[in-house]
């Protein structure tokens, strides 16, 4: 696994944990790989995955296509923005870089 990878399922789990799922098993597994990666990168993907987590929740959750389609343009930004930091985390550990856009 990449560091950009470990660094972004921690922030997931983290997320995961706040909102009270049973997930320190494997979160602390993956606090131990975590050690060297800056703490700006990762309160970044955590707050970018924060945001995330419950917008994938109204998604699922509604039939409202004008909310769905708000609600998707938002996940997409995000995660343009997730990936973009993901790829910062890369650049220092020597990863692959992502790249996605959704603009045309």
């Amino acid at each position: 696994m990449t560091k950009s990878y470990i660094a972004d399922h921690w922030s997931i789990l983290r997320v995961k944990k706040d909102h009270g799922l049973p997930v320190d098993e494997e979160l602390d597994i993956f606090e131990k790989e975590i050690q060297d990666v800056p703490v700006k990168m990762l309160s970044e993907l955590y707050r970018i995955n924060g945001e995330m987590f419950p917008i994938h929740d109204l998604i699922v959750d509604s039939n409202d296509l004008e909310k769905l389609g708000r609600w998707t343009k938002d996940l997409l930004r995000l995660n343009a923005e997730r990936v973009r930091v993901r790829s910062e985390v890369g650049k220092v550990f020597g990863d692959f870089l992502e790249y996605k856009t959704y603009e045309r």
